[in-house]
């Protein structure tokens, strides 16, 4: 057990310097899941670039090479299986009660880090109190790089450039460290504040301005935990955004001050926090001809900006990125006055970035109210950010599924016109045959802007499921009162009315003026997977979803049996919270 120790100067020069050695330690030993990510992702591209798929995923027509497979490439494959079926796993998605607490690998991850640094807080720290909390606060000032590292939204972040990580994983990655940090910086207070009280201190401390700062840093710390709660984004990203950033500006000097052994630290911190921010500013451009309208019907807010005819902005775009979009003005101010959107164009054909949301508070009533006066007006876009290499990864796959649920479908327009374009420039081609997109809306009205951006033989393999009240079918159709999409975050909707077979009652099947095949309801989503998997056992498949968690999480349902039984499945998930 830790107890009150004397120590001499010579002891309390040791302790200092086993202080900074495992903190330094527990800072660089960081570099080893990164080095095996980094790994990962070499033998990745030197199989794909070097193996053919061929080899292990399609049977060969040889008796001879078939026989062949029980060697080597037999157990190449179930290598291969094996590790597909671990990454599925680590896929799911952990849940206490309503709560989501994460994916299984971050929490998988998580744990294991946790433990690395709990163990280096308590190595070598003998019986001695003080070196116990001391080791505790110094573990979590070492991760607080790391933590601004993985926050970086620019594409010059080395997570994305050189790691090659996702910006989705790299989130979940900042939040499930976050909440470590915050363990230790709490675990760091409570042992000084037992002490302060036994010691009949407390008050006395509390007058100190080093104490003071550091209590801020934790209150701050913890308001930023906090306002990252989907419950809290959900509620008011504003409000959220702006509590991350200036919390996380206020955390760097109040630490500062508060203890001068993790400078080294703070300084590496803000050399981070400086690059991002900088790079962020050169990353915005201001465009003075956009166009801001509510569409018809709806609640959907559209944002329409014209690209020049000649330039690099066209080819610098890729299917389903996103930016962070802000009324010009106030450029210093600009980062807590923007908000995410995703690109629902594709600018190298459509010449112009289009993006749409739904007018909830906030900002988008905001943008909402200057769409009344329907003039054009200056905006300010910060990106592309997110991964551009999805309509390539796509095309590797023999089948391909979309789905979107509500204003999801901006991300999945895109990719979906981009790979029918991709397959063939012709309607009705055989390779087109094996992409579908179904989509689920509240409104019929709210699905008729992707017809003005993706043309004809947009409508091809498109299926739209309409679930709110009072819609009707050019096919004479009947009305009917059906389910809405889901809450903000979706959550139940899709399962709960999946259980109820809605389906069974649905007798719209039809084409309306704009040929368009829309039903009322919900698609089946169990009929749809074993249609996509029936085609052929060595076939690869790509699932692409975007809309509410609830959503994404009954189709992987769908999905999970296929990939345990040893089939190719690319999922793609992105969810939205407001």
């Amino acid at each position: 057990m830790w107890k009150l120790v004397d120590l001499t100067d010579e002891q309390k020069h040791l302790r200092r310097q086993k202080l900074d050695a495992y903190g330094q330690l527990a800072q660089f030993s960081a570099l080893v899941p990164l080095l095996v990510v980094l790994l990962f992702s070499l033998v990745t591209y030197s199989k794909r670039k070097f193996w053919s798929d061929n080899d292990i995923l399609e049977p060969p027509s040889s008796p001879y090479i078939k026989h062949g497979r029980t060697g080597l490439r037999a157990k190449a494959r179930t290598v291969e299986i094996s590790w597909r079926r671990f990454v599925w796993w680590c896929g799911g998605e952990v849940r206490v009660g309503r709560w989501a607490m994460g994916r299984k690998g971050d929490v998988l991850g998580g744990v294991a880090w946790g433990l690395w640094l709990a163990y280096l807080s308590v190595v070598e720290t003998g019986d001695d109190y003080f070196h116990l909390t001391k080791r505790l606060g110094a573990i979590a000032g070492s991760q607080l790089p790391l933590q601004y590292l993985l926050a970086m939204k620019t594409p010059y972040s080395p997570m994305t450039s050189i790691f090659r990580l996702r910006p989705s994983g790299l989130l979940d990655i900042h939040q499930t460290l976050g909440r470590l940090i915050a363990i230790f910086m709490y675990a760091h207070a409570a042992l000084y504040l037992n002490f302060y009280i036994q010691s009949s201190i407390l008050l006395s401390k509390l007058t100190q301005f080093y104490i003071v700062c550091g209590v801020l840093g934790v209150l701050s710390f913890t308001a930023i935990n906090i306002t990252s709660m989907t419950t809290f984004r959900t509620y008011s990203y504003r409000l959220f955004y702006t509590i991350h950033v200036i919390c996380a500006s206020a955390l760097l000097p109040l630490l500062y001050f508060h203890v001068h052994h993790i400078r080294i630290y703070l300084y590496e911190t803000l050399a981070i926090y400086l690059f991002s921010n900088a790079t962020r500013f050169f990353a915005t451009k201001t465009y003075h001809n956009a166009t801001i309208r509510l569409l018809p019907g709806t609640t959907l807010l559209d944002i329409s900006i014209p690209l020049p005819a000649s330039g690099k902005e066209k080819s610098t775009w890729q299917p389903a990125q996103h930016a962070y979009l802000s009324l010009s003005g106030y450029p210093l101010l600009r980062n807590i006055r923007s908000n995410p959107f995703t690109n629902a164009s594709l600018p190298a054909s459509d010449s112009r970035l289009h993006f749409l949301a739904r007018v909830l508070s906030g900002r988008t009533a905001r943008l909402a109210a200057q769409a009344s006066t329907g003039s054009s007006m200056s905006v300010s876009i910060e990106g592309p950010y997110g991964t551009s290499s999805h309509a390539d990864e796509l095309l590797r796959c023999g089948r391909v599924l979309f789905v979107a649920g509500g204003v999801g479908a901006t991300f999945v327009v895109p990719l979906y016109r981009q790979l029918l374009g991709d397959l063939s420039p012709s309607p009705g081609s055989e390779r087109r045959q094996k992409v579908k997109f179904l989509w689920v809306a509240k409104k019929r009205e709210e699905v008729l802007w992707a017809m003005e951006e993706g043309g004809k033989g947009f409508v091809e393999r498109l299926q739209v499921y309409v679930t709110g009240p009072g819609m009707t079918v050019d096919a004479g159709a009947r009305e009917e009162a059906q389910f809405v999409v889901g809450g903000e975050e979706g959550e139940d909707g899709i399962e709960m009315e999946e259980k109820r077979n809605l389906l069974e009652e649905q007798d719209v099947d039809g084409k309306d003026a704009e040929g368009l095949y829309v039903s009322s309801g919900r698609p089946d989503l169990r009929k749809e997977v074993e249609e996509l998997f029936s085609h052929g056992s060595e076939e690869r498949v790509a699932v692409v979803v975007c809309g509410p968690k609830s959503l994404a999480r009954s189709l992987r349902d769908r999905v999970s049996p296929y990939v345990h039984k040893g089939r190719y499945v690319m999922f793609w998930e992105e969810s939205f919270g407001v």
